[in-house]
């Protein structure tokens, strides 16, 4: 069981991206909070692909 270097550096990016967002949202900015969440969301998105292929 190999792990690759992209998938650990996407999720770790996605994780940090989301606690980010997670933040903003908590701190009042609404929008870039919104639009980090939907980042990372992408993110997990790309990781899921590669992990199926």
């Amino acid at each position: 069981m190999s792990i690759n270097k992209k998938q650990v550096f996407l999720t770790l990016c996605g994780i940090s991206i989301s606690v980010t967002g997670i933040d903003m949202l908590l701190s009042g900015e609404y929008l870039r909070g919104v639009i980090k969440l939907i980042l990372a969301f992408g993110i997990f998105v790309i990781f899921s692909r590669d992990r199926d292929e």
